[in-house]
């Protein structure tokens, strides 16, 4: 039987507010979110000539919804490559709206099956060609910004204050104090969290770091602004499930319902604990083997992500775009941050302790070690 008749409602949904050719098929699509609030009722929809993706979107807020709108419709203007392209209605919306929410249909990316990104499966290969799709979505980003005057506002108006880290520690501290669970490691993740937000707060530590004995002298002579990034639009959820691959090439970046003005070090932090911390394969047998584990960087993929990420600035170790002592600190910020997320939820146990574990392992990351996975490129 064709999968088409087991969605008449929606195939006649759809012809209502499209103009498409037949559609011969439709398929639910595997949803990696299912680890955190079901699925996401992705469905592929399969014409004579091509396929297409329709989704709900996953907010409310018409804001973020233009937001995601513009960049994508200004992506196509421009052929970008590795983002999806919007499929206009009847009416020329860029979606259709439902009792159930605002859906919208865009262009089908052939790639291989999403990454799940609880399930460790990429590998150091993926991770720098993720890195590379990071930094070219992130200078398409500050492109699209700066030809915007409404994000150009925001970008001008941005301090720490309203920025991702406003607030941050509070709101941490009460969703771990909600779960009993996790109790027991209550006070100190929240001492490190704190600890990292005020490091970025002032900007930093020294940058007389040493490496083999050498003193990098052309980070040392920077200033602390020559780093502390100027704001701009980033992705916001950049983790593997958001990256398509195929032939083992990263070919195209999904999901921008979490655009917003933050330092790019963010999205680069948010990515690396993504990316590059170990999660359990199986169930571990003692408690003690979770805290040696699950969490930890594996420097190997890290080194990988960077070397994507930066391939436009090495060798040129002096013109790295950010400070290195505060990619640690963010990337305990971005864990906080979906710590939080999946407590205020109530979600996953394994999850939750998963990143109360990155937190408490990224003590065991140095700004060294974010320099020796850099590589120094000196002469």
């Amino acid at each position: 039987m064709s999968t088409i008749s087991l969605f008449g409602t929606l195939v006649d949904t759809i012809k209502q507010h499209y103009e498409l050719p037949e559609i011969l098929n439709v398929y639910l699509m595997p949803s990696v979110r299912s680890h955190a609030a079901g699925s996401d009722r992705v469905y592929r929809l399969v014409t004579a000539q091509d396929s297409y993706v329709l989704r709900p979107f996953r907010t409310d807020a018409s804001a973020a919804i233009n937001l995601h709108n513009q960049f994508l419709g200004w992506s196509e203007q421009r052929n970008i490559s590795f983002t999806q392209r919007i499929i206009k209605t009847k009416n020329g919306e860029s979606f259709y709206q439902t009792e159930e929410g605002k859906w919208w249909l865009s262009s089908y990316i052939e790639a291989e099956p999403a990454f799940e990104w609880t399930k460790p499966t990429w590998s150091v290969q993926a991770c720098e060609q993720a890195g590379v799709a990071l930094y070219q979505l992130h200078c398409a980003l500050k492109q699209f910004g700066g030809q915007s005057s409404t994000i150009s506002l925001s970008i001008a108006s941005k301090t720490f204050e309203n920025s991702v880290c406003a607030g941050l520690v509070e709101r941490f501290a009460q969703a771990l104090s909600g779960n009993q669970g996790v109790a027991r490691d209550a006070d100190n993740v929240v001492a490190l969290v704190s600890d990292a937000v005020a490091q970025i707060c002032r900007g930093g530590g020294s940058l007389d770091f040493s490496i083999e004995g050498k003193l990098t002298d052309r980070l040392a002579e920077r200033k602390p602004t020559d780093y502390l990034a100027e704001y701009q639009l980033i992705h916001g959820d950049f983790h593997p499930g958001n990256v398509l691959f195929s032939d083992g090439k990263a070919v195209a970046v999904i999901d921008f319902e979490y655009l917003s003005v933050e330092p790019p070090l963010y999205d680069l932090a948010y990515a690396l604990i993504m990316f590059c911390t170990q999660w359990p394969q199986t169930q571990p047998a003692a408690e003690s083997q979770i805290v040696n584990t699950d969490g930890a960087i594996d420097l190997a993929k890290m080194q990988s992500f960077l070397k994507g990420y930066l391939m436009d600035v090495l060798p040129r170790f002096d013109a790295l775009p950010f400070r290195p002592d505060l990619l640690i600190p963010y990337m305990n910020v971005a864990a906080a941050i979906c710590l939080t997320w999946f407590l205020e939820r109530g979600l996953e146990d394994r999850t939750v302790q998963h990143f109360i574990n990155v937190v408490k392992q990224l003590q065991n990351l140095s700004t060294m070690d974010v320099l020796r996975a850099i590589g120094e490129r000196s002469t």
